[in-house]
C-alpha cells in the first residue's frame, strides 16, 4: 500500500504560542485515523494544516502525488437557509450532480422525503446529516472531517459511520477529530494531542 499522508514532527502556531506538541503520522490508502484532545488543544487546526488552509506550522506535511483529491468538511455548517436539501447539495458540490446522485447521498444520510424541506424545518442533527451528504456526491483521496458526529444522534452516528467506514474502504484515507474514543468508527490509528506547555 502507497504512502499517501505523512506528517513529520507537525506542530501549529498562533501569535507565536505552540498549540501542541510534534506530532509524527503515516497514513496509507484506505486507513481511519482519529484525532483526539482537549477543547483548544488544536485538532481543527491540524486538519487545516493537512488541508493547505493553515499554514502556521512547522514541520512538514506530505502528500503521495496521487493524493491530489482532498476535501476538508468543518463542524461549522455551510447551510444555506434559503435553500432547499436538494439546492444546498448543488450548491455544495457546484451544480455538479444529477439527481439521481443527489438522492442517493440523501438516502445515504437518512434524508429521503426531505428533498423539499428548507434547512430551518430540520433538527440540528438533520442539518449536519444534510452537510455530511456532501461526502457521498464526490470522489476523495484524502477527507478530513472536524467532529464529524456533532449533533447526531444514536441512529446518526452510526450511519455516518458506517458510509465513512465505506468510503475508506474504497481507498480513501478518513483523518477525522473528535473529543470522544467513538466505538462506532474503529480507527486504523489515533493521535491523541498533547498541549504544548
Amino acid at each position: 500500500m502507497a504512502i499517501k499522508l505523512q506528517l513529520n514532527n507537525l506542530s501549529c502556531f498562533y501569535d507565536d504560542i505552540q498549540l501542541f506538541k510534534p506530532v509524527d503520522l503515516t497514513l496509507r490508502k484506505g486507513e481511519i485515523c482519529r484525532v483526539m484532545g482537549p477543547n483548544g488543544a488544536g485538532k481543527t487546526t491540524l486538519l487545516r494544516s493537512v488541508g493547505g488552509l493553515f499554514r502556521g506550522y512547522n514541520g512538514k506535511v506530505m502528500l503521495s502525488d496521487e493524493a491530489s483529491r482532498i476535501h476538508y468538511l468543518g463542524h461549522r455548517a455551510g447551510i444555506r437557509d434559503e435553500l432547499t436539501c436538494i439546492e444546498n447539495l448543488q450548491f455544495l458540490t457546484q451544480y455538479s450532480l444529477t439527481r439521481t446522485s443527489i438522492d442517493s447521498a440523501l438516502e445515504r444520510v437518512g434524508l429521503i422525503g426531505y428533498e423539499q424541506a428548507f434547512p430551518d424545518e430540520l433538527s440540528a442533527g438533520q442539518r449536519r446529516r444534510l452537510l455530511l451528504a456532501t461526502l457521498f456526491c464526490m470522489q476523495f483521496d484524502i477527507l478530513l472531517l472536524d467532529e464529524p458526529f456533532t449533533a447526531l444522534d444514536v441512529d446518526g452516528v452510526a450511519l455516518i459511520a458506517a458510509q465513512l467506514k465505506n468510503i475508506a474502504e474504497q481507498g480513501c484515507i478518513v483523518l477525522y477529530s473528535t473529543h470522544h474514543a467513538d466505538a462506532v468508527l474503529t480507527p486504523n490509528k489515533t493521535v491523541m494531542l498533547e498541549v504544548s506547555q
